[in-house]
């Protein structure tokens, strides 16, 4: 009965594994596993890939969120110039702290290891709409690669953004950068 059982609950697992991989989204730039039963979005903006302001772009959005957004995003932009992480990150950093106001707080910054990839990350928070709706929590970082920068980002409401935070995690988990 015992070997049963252990046979069992073994072929649940690798069916569960076999289905995530059955939806792993597949890139010329990345490769990516989207949390199950999240709605894909794919942003394609832009039609010449070496645009520097070009950013092929998928988001993934938690269901029953439409009044308070729950989104990961995933995006490459590729570079004219090639530039370090380093400099890439002196180049936005200054954007994405002068959106710091009133209703937009800075909460830290921190290099971060991604899949044995070196990340820079903003943790930032905003009130949707400014005096009224939902204060929003992120996450948003940024590497370089074979002269592409990476863009990911996690938005989501801050009374739930301890509990949601590790599907983000989750998702980063399966990324990989691949060479161009």
């Amino acid at each position: 009965m015992k070997r049963i059982l252990a046979l069992s609950f073994s072929i649940i697992l690798v069916l569960q594994v076999a289905s995530c991989a059955d939806n792993k989204i597949v890139s010329k730039n990345y490769s990516v596993v989207p949390p199950a039963g999240w709605r894909i979005e794919d942003n394609k903006t832009g039609e010449n890939e070496h645009d520097e302001y070009q950013i092929s772009d998928l988001t993934f959005w938690m269901p029953g969120h439409e009044c308070r957004p729950v989104a990961i995003s995933i995006g490459f932009v590729p570079q004219k110039t090639k530039l370090s992480l380093g400099e890439k990150w002196a180049k936005i950093r200054p954007f994405l702290l002068s959106n710091v106001s009133s209703n937009r707080e800075f909460i830290s910054e921190e290099d971060i290891n991604i899949n044995g990839m070196k990340w820079k990350e903003v943790k930032r928070s905003y009130q949707l709409i400014e005096g009224d709706g939902p204060t929003i929590e992120t996450r948003w970082a940024v590497t370089i690669k074979d002269g592409v920068s990476y863009i990911t980002s996690f938005s989501c409401p801050v009374d739930e953004f301890e509990k949601i935070e590790p599907i983000y995690d989750s998702v980063l988990k399966t990324l990989v950068l691949h060479p161009e």
